[in-house]
């Protein structure tokens, strides 16, 4: 996930900053870096929810077959397949964008569990320095 997350979590970052700059309020930055987010995720949910309505239309027509078939497996799924190639029906059509959103989302975490770093663009050293002092100083009071 860490890879993941800082591949798509540097381009977020920099909407994040951007985002940071021009409102200077990290709460409402985050509410509008959410919007904007959400706003840049639209295709692809569009797209899922298109699919999965097409699918659901499409379900009585493989309920029909299972009745038919449904003894045999290998003759089930060969006609399943014949069926989705008539319709031009992608069965994992409904998967992909999700698939595609799940990096995204990831990036969208690493964003915002560490502000310091892509906001105030903070080094990894610098973090844990600064953890480790505000460590020491919460423990000695």
């Amino acid at each position: 996930m860490g890879f993941i997350s800082q591949i798509f979590g540097y381009p977020l970052g920099i909407i994040m900053w951007a985002i940071y700059s021009l409102i200077s309020n990290y709460g409402i930055a985050i509410i509008l870096f959410t919007l904007v987010t959400k706003l840049m995720l639209i295709p692809l949910s569009v797209k899922q929810q298109k699919s999965q309505m097409i699918m659901s239309a499409f379900q009585p027509k493989l309920q029909a077959l299972q009745k038919k078939y449904g003894n045999n497996k290998e003759k089930l799924q060969e006609e399943q397949m014949k069926l989705y190639s008539q319709e031009g029906i992608n069965p994992m059509g409904s998967c992909l964008p999700m698939l595609i959103q799940f990096p995204v989302l990831f990036g969208i975490i690493d964003v915002v569990y560490r502000p310091l770093r892509h906001i105030m663009h903070f080094s990894s050293d610098l973090i844990k320095q600064a953890s480790s002092i505000a460590y020491d100083i919460i423990t000695a009071a």
